[in-house]
């Protein structure tokens, strides 16, 4: 059998490792000359896709000397599948000393086993696969944490070869589809950004050549990206090839989608990635997550107990309510529901609509969070109420989307980036009192009503295990309730997209200081509020701005109030809604603002005098004579940014070109 992983360019080269022979009863040369020839296929198959598992988040970068596979054997796949009907529920550990008491064997139960297995890194799974038999069928259910899909890596033949395992395909019980994709115009508006500030003839060619090496590296790293990207043309858009990917995965029940998870290690592709790539391609995201839906309705049923999006377009509701419909079914079984949404302007009162159908199909949620959390993009996209001159527009309430709903077993509640009132948000509360244990209000805003009678409603009808606030918290018609508060623990997210966790800190670093974070104290000052029924001693010294420069206050007069009779109306007449005219406004705020595909952006046009959209010929020349290499082109506004982007967008479409053959 021919290796299934390829190297990818920033990983180590993968060394032999060895399995153990299921008969360990012969000779140890015997054993040897088995485990080369069966070779180690499972430790191959593992190798690109649980390398980026949530274990990779601790332990990034330290899975790359996993072994290439040699071979693999009928005799092998026979031995393990027995070996699966066959497992022992403990496993027996003996000592190595040479005392009569040490000899005493020990036995620990699976159980044990399982928990200890789950805190080490994969190469460490492996490893202790090693060991025995009963050690290697424990281990192989924790090889794919999850098994990840990603768009410039061809997984789903991968999971075609895993799924020749039972043994392996037993404990694939989470998926995540990785769709994030990257064009080239944001690459190179990034890098030119970072180039033009760094270029100054003035201070010697040092910072010069260094911002050249770096600029080359991502060039590099991203034409390799793209090349394979392009070769693939992979999507999540395929029913049939879902469905039978699922088919393949019995003890599947968790889903998850992340379009914010980043392939990159260069850290200009990383900013340029978590920038503007994103939203361009609300479309694409739509049709797939549809897919994906229809596929888990088909196959899972009753299976699936988790669905997670970590950056859901705010259309999605609006133009997919249909198949909500039909996937209300599979919705009852759901006991953990994550939706993270995306959006550049307020979302449409039938995407609010459509969503509150979904939570009143999924009864069963134990754990519940969505709304619209800007972290790793604090400052990028101005999607959520904190970023937006007209905060008011972000307004959802909570008495239309839920109704009188209440959830019968939700213990956990998290709330992200949402503009509320304080009565909408403490009937909700209130109706989940006797079960709601843990909860966390995250960039929460109130247009009506104050924090302090929030949380004191809180304390009073509510008895919680943990309690955290965080983020841009502000009641707009409240005194002195205006705070940036520090989360108390890590701002990391959990789970925090693949590749992004050092520039969600450089990010998170920049937003504590500009402007600067208020005082330490609060977050655990409203904490013992609510938790320990401590004093209330937060006053206008620990506010984040004076009153007097805040738009709104308690004394406003003709500002916007939330009248009921009027939102009512709204929303029964929200069907006739134009989402024409609300995408042509999204489309308007991105630059190109379109879903690029592979061959987009490789295809250079030229006009009738041989010259393109950027003045520049075949051959690289401009009009005025410069070439595109040369840093120092002057554009017609003079910019060196500008020149810079068109010298870097030459340089990467000529690298992509290399790899495509039409054009060698």
């Amino acid at each position: 059998m021919t290796a299934i992983m390829q190297d990818h360019g920033d990983e180590r080269p993968p060394t032999e490792m060895q399995r153990e022979d299921p008969t360990m009863s012969q000779p140890a040369s015997s054993n040897a000359e088995k485990i080369e020839q069966l070779g180690n296929t499972e430790a191959e198959v593992a190798n690109d896709t649980a390398a980026d598992s949530t274990t990779d988040m601790k332990y990034e970068g330290s899975l790359s000397s996993l072994a290439q596979e040699a071979g693999g054997g009928g005799a092998g796949t026979e031995s393990r599948s027995q070996a699966d009907r066959q497992s022992p529920s403990t496993v027996t550990l003996h000592s190595v000393a040479k005392n009569d008491k040490a000899h005493k064997a020990l036995h620990i139960p699976n159980e044990i086993l399982f928990m200890i297995l789950r805190l080490l890194p994969l190469r460490d799974i492996l490893s202790v696969r090693l060991i025995s038999k009963p050690f290697s069928e424990l281990g192989a259910g924790m090889i794919f944490r999850p098994f990840v899909f990603k768009p410039h890596r061809d997984d789903f033949a991968r999971i075609k070869a895993v799924a020749a395992r039972p043994h392996l395909v037993a404990g694939i019980k989470s998926i995540r589809f990785e769709s994030g994709t990257m064009d080239i115009f944001h690459i190179v508006a990034e890098l030119a950004a970072e180039w033009s500030q760094t270029y100054d003839m003035l201070t010697g060619t040092a910072k010069y050549m260094n911002t050249e090496t770096r600029k080359r590296s991502a060039i590099l790293e991203y034409a390799r990206w793209n090349s394979a990207w392009r070769s693939l043309r992979q999507d999540y858009k395929d029913l049939d090839l879902l469905v039978s990917v699922f088919q393949k995965l019995p003890s599947l029940n968790s889903v998850v989608i992340s379009r914010k998870a980043c392939s990159f290690k260069n850290n200009s592709l990383v900013n340029a990635f978590a920038e503007g790539s994103l939203t361009s391609n609300f479309e694409r995201a739509n049709e797939e997550f549809a897919v994906v839906l229809a596929a888990i309705d088909v196959c899972m049923g009753d299976r699936l107990t988790s669905l997670s999006h970590d950056e859901l377009p705010v259309t999605f509701f609006t133009q997919y309510s249909s198949i909500m419909v039909d996937f209300t079914q599979s919705l009852q079984y759901l006991g953990i529901l994550h939706l993270t949404f995306d959006a550049t302007e307020p979302p449409l009162i039938s995407f609010w609509k459509g969503f509150g159908v979904v939570l009143r199909s999924a009864s069963r949620l134990v754990d519940l969070r969505f709304g619209f959390n800007p972290l790793a993009r604090w400052a990028a996209v101005e999607g959520a109420w904190c970023f937006s001159e007209e905060p008011e527009n972000w307004y959802l309430p909570l008495w239309k989307l839920l109704g009188r709903f209440t959830f019968r077993q939700l213990k956990r509640l998290r709330l992200d980036g949402l503009l509320l009132c304080e009565t909408g948000l403490v009937e909700l509360l209130m109706r989940h009192r006797g079960i709601l244990q843990h909860l966390h209000l995250h960039h929460t805003g109130l247009w009506e009503g104050s924090f302090r009678n929030l949380l004191s409603s809180l304390r009073d009808g509510i008895t919680l295990r943990s309690f955290d606030i965080s983020g841009h918290t502000q009641a707009f018609h409240a005194w002195h309730e205006h705070w940036r508060i520090k989360p108390a623990k890590s701002p990391i997210p959990d789970p925090c997209p693949t590749g992004m966790r050092y520039y969600t800190i450089r990010e998170y670093q920049a937003f504590a200081i500009n402007p600067p974070f208020s005082y330490d104290g609060i977050s655990d000052h409203l904490n013992q509020f609510v938790l320990l029924h401590k004093d209330w001693k937060l006053g206008k010294e620990h506010a984040h701005t004076e009153p007097d420069d805040e738009p709104h206050s308690p004394d406003c007069e003709g500002c916007w109030s939330i009248d009921r009779d009027e939102i009512n109306k709204e929303w029964d007449a929200s069907g006739e809604e134009n989402l024409d005219t609300w995408e042509e406004s999204v489309y308007n705020y991105l630059v190109p603002g379109e879903d690029c595909q592979p061959d987009d952006d490789v295809c250079e046009a030229y006009g009738e005098d041989g010259y393109d959209d950027d003045g520049f010929n075949r051959f690289g020349f401009h009009e005025s004579g410069h070439h595109y290499t040369n840093p120092l082109i002057q554009p017609d506004d003079g910019s060196i940014a500008d020149g810079a982007f068109v010298a870097l967008k030459k340089e990467l479409i000529k690298e992509i070109k290399r790899n495509i053959p039409r054009y060698k």
